[in-house]
């Protein structure tokens, strides 16, 4: 994914501005826990905790524990590389973050192959645990399940006694369920930017001194065929030779097992019951990134690596923010451009009786002012739109992933009124409102007036999956913990990530799972 954002780049530098919407939503809180401790399961807002399992101390007293990292969607052995390194180094801890898989095949048939991977190492204790990311966190579920529910005799992950999700859509990814819509934005992206900087490419002014005439101002691109072929040209050459394999690279089949209500997905939130499974340790976190330039701020770990900025150094994320409205405000800058072009061109136009016949067919008309004319108008509509996209396009985004959502409810009102008084009845059915009805001074004739509101509401998210998504992790072990201004990519090498991670393994600050808890070096 992060090519093809580079691609988006590419077309136009640093993308766009977005414009600030409304407030962003506040951090949610986990709700009440409902019922005691006596076997069955707490509800912490659509989460089960499971107190069947034992919490609450610390892990094995074992020397050297091994950790297995997981990547998502796209990844590789280097995915978790900071992180792992950072637990290698400063705790008793075997890290193994080589762990792959392919995904032209289910969630299940990678899970067979992370178990058999892990099953080489194999120590049959219990002690070891998973910590996986996004896509791999489903992965990882898939590999348990198959080996403790479905009875197929597997012993590759005896030694796994827990295991940790960072930002897994464990309810689904609605992003995949939309993919069509995002090709179909990322289509409209190109076609609008693209014009928009074809029109300030061709636009291009040469200053001449002719005979007879004296000084004569060229453009000799400025040709609106020419312009919107090659704007067209470039978009449909990106898309046909680029960014179509892109969007195949990124929706491989493995990616079908957790679009919202895939029959996986399904299948493993019914754990069973009474064995290994049910007493694991299950821990989710989730990240939680700031609402306003939301895509931008998400991008930016798409385009560049996590792992390269130094240990849990990936925390600025308002550069493509900043660069973006400069870009826009270069927009902004050229319709002014544009605007005082067409000025100076009204005023030969009108000089020259272009409007009338027969000038309008004398060659400076016809083949010069005229042509101009109609380029620089078609010009500033293409900038006006470009802008006018680019200011919506983070709330398209938003729409497209879940994150924000319009209601529509519609009201009605029962309104009675003659020459002398009128009434107005909020009504639950047009048919309460009556043709008419006795008011104070005489008979009044009634209508039905509807009024149709719109309610904008958002969720939480990560940039790509949302909060509630990676929340419900089914029989958790502990709450799901909170990883503030974090994208998707971001909270594999961030300060959010070290917090969580030295919460898990040493702070103890988990209410009630210590059981991840390691020896220090």
């Amino acid at each position: 994914m992060k090519k093809l954002f580079y691609i988006y780049l590419m077309i136009a530098p640093d993308l766009i501005y977005s414009q600030s919407l409304n407030n962003p939503p506040g951090g949610s809180g986990y709700g009440q826990m409902m019922g005691g401790n006596n076997g069955t399961n707490i509800n912490i807002q659509g989460t089960q905790l499971n107190p069947n399992n034992p919490t609450g101390n610390p892990g094995p007293d074992h020397h050297e524990r091994d950790i297995f990292w997981i990547h998502g969607l796209g990844g590789s052995a280097s995915s978790w590389s900071t992180a792992s390194g950072w637990a290698y180094d400063n705790y008793l801890v075997n890290c193994h973050s080589n762990i792959t898989y392919t995904e032209n095949q289910s969630i299940f048939g990678a899970g067979n192959s992370i178990r058999n991977d892990i099953g080489l190492y194999n120590q049959g204790d219990a002690e070891d645990f998973i910590i996986a990311h996004s896509q791999g966190g489903l992965v990882a579920r898939a590999a348990i399940y198959d080996q403790y529910c479905r009875g197929a005799g597997h012993e590759e992950l005896k030694s796994i006694g827990g295991f940790v999700t960072f930002g897994s859509p464990h309810q689904g990814a609605r992003l995949l369920n939309n993919r069509a819509q995002f090709k179909t934005l990322a289509e409209e992206l190109c076609k609008k930017l693209g014009r928009a900087y074809a029109y300030k490419l061709t636009n291009i002014k040469f200053t001449v001194n002719l005979p007879i005439v004296g000084k004569e101002v060229l453009h000799p691109f400025a040709d609106i065929k020419l312009t919107e072929y090659f704007a067209k040209l470039v978009c449909d050459t990106i898309f046909d030779k680029v960014l179509k394999s892109y969007f195949i690279k990124l929706n491989p089949p493995i990616t079908q097992s957790y679009e919202v209500g895939a029959d996986h997905l399904n299948t493993m939130k019914n754990w069973c019951d009474g064995n290994r499974l049910d007493t694991m340790h299950k821990v989710a976190f989730y990240g939680v990134e700031d609402e306003v330039g939301l895509m931008l701020r998400t991008i930016k770990y798409f385009v560049e690596d996590a792992n390269n900025f130094g240990q849990f150094g990936a925390n600025e994320d308002n550069d493509y923010i900043r660069n973006a409205k400069a870009n826009y405000d270069s927009m902004t800058s050229w319709i002014t451009e544009f605007e005082c072009d067409l000025k100076a061109t009204m005023f030969k136009f009108f000089d020259r009786n272009c409007d009338i016949w027969p000038f309008k067919n004398n060659n400076p008309c016809l083949n010069k002012i005229i042509p101009y004319k109609n380029f620089l108008e078609k010009g500033i509509q293409a900038l006006k739109e470009a802008q006018a996209f680019m200011s919506t396009l983070d709330e398209q985004y938003k729409a497209i992933i879940g994150a924000v959502e319009y209601q529509t409810t519609q009201e009605y009102y029962c309104i009675c009124a003659n020459p002398h008084e009128e009434s107005e009845e909020k009504i639950n059915d047009p048919l309460q409102c009556p043709i008419r009805k006795q008011g104070k001074y005489g008979w009044m004739n009634c209508s039905t007036s509807i009024v149709t509101k719109t309610v904008r509401k958002t969720k939480d998210s990560d940039g790509v999956v949302l909060a509630e998504s990676a929340m419900d992790l089914p029989e958790a072990t502990e709450m799901p913990q909170k990883m503030y201004i974090t994208s998707h990519m971001q909270m594999r090498n961030n300060d959010a990530l070290k917090h969580a991670l030295e919460d898990l393994l040493f702070d103890a600050q988990l209410p009630n799972e210590h059981w991840f808890i390691l020896t220090t070096k």
